[in-house]
């Protein structure tokens, strides 16, 4: 615990006072004194000393440094190295605690791997969060990928961006020494992205004996034949996001067929296709038994050269962009109950309303995302266009916007909603992100929609973002 010491503003007063008048002399003395340098120690000791925040004892202090850890934790400057430059004090606390340590960014522009080596050591057995952006390095570091192996027993995260396409080969035929030979058993979040080549023959996987405990996984443009080299361990994964996904031969499709086959616990997909040619249509359909939340580009169902079959699919959620595909092939989804689409979705809309209604007739919640009020319009269009009511349960519809709702588009917004209930739609219930409707754009919706129809907030959190970066 500290103290105030008696008389100590007048001591500052006096030290100041000698400092101006050794300031004022400098330029004929040179280099300072000895007692200049004691006495400007001696100031900045008792200015510290009269901080409110000097009061605190240790373990508070160490507190608010751990909560201020998790405020940004994705920067590459570490908080705890922020504040251990503050004072000797908090230096000596910072060092101490390793959650202000936990979150290794390397970055190969900006930090050296002496850092990371000294904030590993100091995280001691602290959960880490390690993010390792090689990024143009032609030959990546293999002592970093051997010092983040070493600590694979109490890592939670992991993500590895590597662009350049020769250090992947590099990586792949290093990568089996540099791995752990102990299971990353607190591994939770693995995450790959970068450009491998087509002939890489084994993922960068630096767990070979396993992750038992991985939930949450995403591959950016996985070689599909090399699937079959994962570690059986990836069979725990509940949460995937593939992307930059290209199905090319017959091969790649039967790879990643059996792979999603054999995922048991996989409940949550996110599935990026960006290329599908030159294979055979009419083979056996990709089959999601387990998987309750789908995300797929619109192209891809109904696409005869790729059969989705996900019995237990309760959420889908739609983009609109890429290629276009006749939908020939037969689509169903008996229990999604939530359609959402995700990008471009006035021109989804607006091309493919029926397909919509038919294929999943039985939602009661419609969520879309909006770029701009442009696009509010459209989507207003695409359903007058449509007299009849096409969802008979649809009780809820949500709009995620990403800019102020003016209150000539709020007015639409109700005459919209009015329009839908007189239809037929049995709607209850609007969903908007508050923080982008004014106070006076929400009273005048609440009291054109009336007392029966409820305006909540559509908060953050319930757009699928467990996936995000």
């Amino acid at each position: 615990m500290y103290s105030f010491c008696p008389g100590s503003h007048q001591r500052i007063d006096v030290c100041q006072a000698f400092m101006s008048n050794i300031e004022d002399r400098q330029p004929r003395v040179a280099p300072p004194s000895d007692d200049a340098q004691a006495i400007d120690s001696q100031h900045n000791a008792l200015r510290n000393l009269h901080t409110p925040i000097s009061i605190l004892p240790d373990d508070l202090l160490r507190m608010i440094f751990e909560v201020g850890t998790c405020r940004d934790n994705d920067a590459f400057r570490c908080f705890g190295e922020l504040v251990s430059h503050v004072s000797q004090r908090w230096r000596s606390i910072a060092l101490a605690t390793p959650l202000l340590w936990r979150f290794i960014r390397y970055n190969y522009r900006k930090t050296s791997i002496n850092r990371i080596n000294a904030y590993l050591s100091r995280a001691k057995l602290a959960p880490l969060d390690i993010r390792l952006d090689l990024g143009m390095f032609i030959f990546p570091p293999m002592a970093l990928l051997k010092m983040a192996s070493e600590h694979m027993g109490h890592c939670h995260r992991l993500c590895i961006v590597a662009p350049r396409q020769n250090m992947w080969i590099h990586i792949s035929h290093n990568s089996a020494e540099e791995t752990s030979p102990r299971p990353a058993s607190a591994l939770r979040t693995y995450k790959l992205i970068g450009v491998p080549l087509s002939h890489l023959s084994r993922p960068l996987v630096p767990f070979v004996a396993g992750a038992p405990n991985l939930k949450m996984m995403h591959l950016d443009r996985p070689v599909l034949d090399a699937f079959q080299s994962y570690p059986p361990a990836f069979d725990s994964v509940t949460h995937m996001r593939l992307t930059g996904i290209s199905i090319t031969t017959n091969t790649n499709f039967n790879s990643i067929c059996g792979f999603l086959g054999a995922m048991r616990s996989l409940s949550h997909l996110e599935l990026g296709i960006d290329t599908l040619s030159h294979i055979l249509p009419h083979q056996s359909p990709i089959t999601l038994s387990t998987v309750q939340f789908l995300s797929v580009p619109l192209w891809i169902l109904g696409n005869p050269l790729l059969l989705i079959d996900a019995p237990c699919s309760t959420t889908v959620a739609l983009s609109g962009e890429g290629q276009t595909a006749g939908r020939t092939a037969p689509v169903e989804f008996p229990l999604v109950r939530h359609l959402m689409i995700t990008r471009y979705a006035a021109f989804v809309l607006l091309e493919d309303f029926d397909w919509l209604a038919q294929t999943f007739r039985h939602i009661e919640r419609f969520t879309i995302r909006l770029d701009n009020h442009r696009e509010l319009e459209d989507i207003i269009a695409a359903f007058d266009h449509h007299h009849a009511c096409q969802w008979l349960k649809l009780q809820c519809i949500a709009f995620d916007l990403h800019e102020d709702l003016s209150l000539f588009s709020a007015a639409h917004l109700c005459e919209f909603i009015a329009r839908l209930r007189q239809t037929g739609y049995p709607l209850r219930t609007l969903l908007i992100p508050k923080v982008f409707v004014s106070r006076e754009a929400l009273c005048y919706m609440s009291k054109e929609t009336g007392e029966q129809f409820e305006i909540a907030d559509l908060p953050n959190e319930d757009w699928p973002m467990s996936m995000k970066s």
